[in-house]
């Protein structure tokens, strides 16, 4: 539970209960290696992944740089198109790891199209990709069958493996869109070998090769390195310690949980994530840390942990929302209050109107207590500006 900090200037501040709704990603620092429990359920990769058809965009047709409208199945949009290596947009690749030509895609309306078929199941795209140069900025974009997937400013220097968030399919036609976002100036990134690649759901058997899944805290997770795990939509999964050296990750979609102990991410490349900066999670998704055992320190990091080490992640992004607004008028009474410029609070949710009086009030006690607590039952628009808020009681103090 992420409560935000009580501001004392008639602001009322959302209690967030979700513990994700911070735009922020951590990369972690070394620390010291320490004991972890034996795992009693370790993940694997299931069988299957899938390269897209033509996703190492090889057109030996193409002497140095084309711009098209179609090749072999994809629709391009405008300023897209091939490049051979070494060549004109690719002019800092002389050699690409997937082959000898790759996509590039110049300013913000260029993009690549493609519908294909695939099966159902958990998939994440995995693509190479770099800028046109050391000072170019374009932002490349994923869609998948329309749903947002993956937005980021691609690294300068030497092509790197992207990987977008991992989503469902349903089996059928599938269309992956890739398109760059810059409109400032003239950026181009370059696009080359995209993969498929199945991500297990940590509701499968099967992803745990046996017969069950992590249902208790006497269960101990591993996710090796290599391996991809995702929580699924309206699921609520519960485990003991949860050591990741691979993926860990959850669908967006219907709310979802983790009731654990830990979640270590452990060593480079390991990562938990929840939304990425530039495709923040939509949903609901609550981390649950609970242990009675208050002398057990696992790793250095205590008895309940959200941590990573040796180069371990944690990515974690939810929608925007206002960490606190201001009241748009003094109340002292009632169950409404009108606040300014709030985004992304809705029914449920619970908020602190805070303290107006100093370190003391009249009666000598402290002031700073007189902060109240409530719960949202209903917001209405009032104008573009102000929002009314209905509340589950009576304000009892002057705010």
């Amino acid at each position: 539970m992420i409560k935000n900090p009580i501001d004392r200037k008639n602001k009322p501040a959302l209690w967030r209960n979700l513990i994700l709704l911070s735009a922020a990603s951590l990369s972690a620092i070394p620390a010291l290696a320490g004991p972890l429990p034996t795992p009693n359920f370790t993940a694997q990769n299931l069988p299957g992944s899938a390269g897209i058809p033509s996703g190492n965009f090889e057109n030996t047709a193409v002497t140095t740089h084309l711009y098209l409208t179609s090749w072999s199945g994809w629709t391009f949009g405008p300023s897209t198109g091939i490049v051979k290596e070494g060549a004109t947009f690719a002019s800092a690749y002389p050699n690409i790891p997937g082959g000898v030509y790759a996509l590039f895609l110049q300013g913000g309306s260029s993009s690549a199209t493609q519908t294909f078929t695939n099966p159902a199941g958990l998939w994440q795209l995995s693509f190479d990709a770099g800028q046109r140069n050391q000072t170019q900025t374009q932002i490349v974009r994923v869609k998948i069958n329309g749903q947002h997937v993956f937005q980021q400013q691609i690294d300068a220097g030497p092509l790197k493996r992207y990987t977008t968030r991992p989503f469902r399919h349903t089996g059928g036609n599938m269309t992956v869109e890739i398109s760059g976002l810059q409109t400032t100036g003239d950026n181009s990134a370059i696009i080359d070998d995209a993969k498929l690649e199945t991500v297990g759901a940590w509701d499968n058997a099967a992803t745990w090769g046996g017969s069950s899944i992590p249902s208790l805290f006497a269960d101990v997770v591993s996710i090796p390195a290599g391996v991809r795990v995702a929580v699924a939509e309206n699921r609520d999964e519960k485990a003991g310690d949860i050591h990741v050296e691979g993926f860990l990750g959850a669908l967006d979609g219907g709310p979802s949980s983790i009731r654990c102990r830990s979640i270590l991410a452990d060593g480079v490349g390991a990562t938990f994530q929840v939304g990425t900066d530039g495709s923040k999670h939509q949903g609901n998704f609550t981390i649950n840390l609970d242990t009675d055992d208050t002398a057990r320190d696992l790793v250095g990091f205590g008895n309940k942990f959200i941590g990573a080490q040796m180069g371990g992640t944690l990515d974690m992004h939810g929608k925007a929302v206002s960490s606190y607004v201001k009241l748009d008028q003094t109340v002292s009474g009632g169950n409404t209050i009108d606040v300014r410029n709030m985004t992304g609070w809705g029914i449920g949710n619970e908020i602190v109107i805070t303290s107006t009086d100093g370190a003391t009030n009249s009666s000598g006690s402290a002031g700073w207590l007189n902060y109240e607590v409530f719960t949202i039952t209903n917001i209405q628009t009032i104008n573009a500006t102000i929002k009314r808020l209905t509340l589950s009681g009576t304000i009892l103090k002057r705010h």
